[in-house]
């Protein structure tokens, strides 16, 4: 069964000083979909204490880079309660954080691969190879700059370019279907303050982990 193209399931949420956020799901996954949730956070002495929904639907860590000061994280669970709240939970208020979220149907939450990586100030990063691109590939960075700055390589297609709601802080996400071998390349545009992503790719339901996709996003 081929993937579905991701949508979202409610508008990035942003934390309010405290250690909680909640996302309000908008528009309704359907069971049997994976959905799809990425964090950003601006102090990495913190961590994520848990990250539940209303329906009862169990989230993975399915990959996350902790450096310079941010994180980005990817977690994924298939669905098999439609969920109306999507709750992030940290161990401290320290520091701000975000979750934005996607779903999409025909496939799981095994991975084909994972990756994740950092830029340095206005350096490209290094390149995601794609072996045989039949997977879902989704991929969050998160950026703590004033404006938005962060460009996907052609071929991909933007979930979310949002800033946090009284923070210096971004959480990008985009998705790409199906890519043809070759490499793809992430850049800032801008020349200051690093960055962190991570990158996942997601099989299709009727293969089970076995297709290949390796992403790779790291340092310029």
């Amino acid at each position: 069964m081929a993937w579905g193209v991701p949508f979202s399931i409610g508008l990035p949420a942003s934390d309010a000083g405290g250690t909680t956020t909640v996302l309000t799901v908008l528009t309704p996954p359907s069971i049997g979909d994976t959905i799809v949730v990425a964090v950003a956070y601006s102090n990495t002495l913190v961590s994520v204490s848990s990250l539940v929904d209303d329906a009862g639907n169990a989230y993975t860590l399915k990959e996350a880079r902790l450096v310079n000061g941010r994180a980005s994280a990817q977690y994924a669970a298939p669905c098999l309660s439609v969920p109306a709240t999507v709750t992030l939970t940290m161990s401290s208020s320290t520091g701000d954080h975000m979750i934005a979220a996607v779903a999409a149907s025909g496939g799981s939450v095994t991975m084909d691969s994972h990756t994740n990586g950092n830029g340095t100030s206005g350096t490209p990063s290094t390149t995601k190879t794609v072996v045989l691109g039949t997977t879902l590939s989704l991929a969050n960075a998160t950026r703590p700059v004033v404006t938005e700055d962060l460009v996907a390589p052609s071929g991909w297609t933007n979930l979310f370019r949002t800033k946090h709601a009284s923070a210096n802080l971004w959480i990008y996400m985009d998705y790409a279907l199906n890519l043809a071998p070759g490499s793809e390349t992430w850049a800032p545009t801008g020349t200051s303050a690093a960055w962190t992503a991570c990158d996942v790719a997601y099989s299709p339901a009727s293969v089970g982990g076995m297709e290949d996709l390796l992403p790779c996003i790291g340092a310029g």
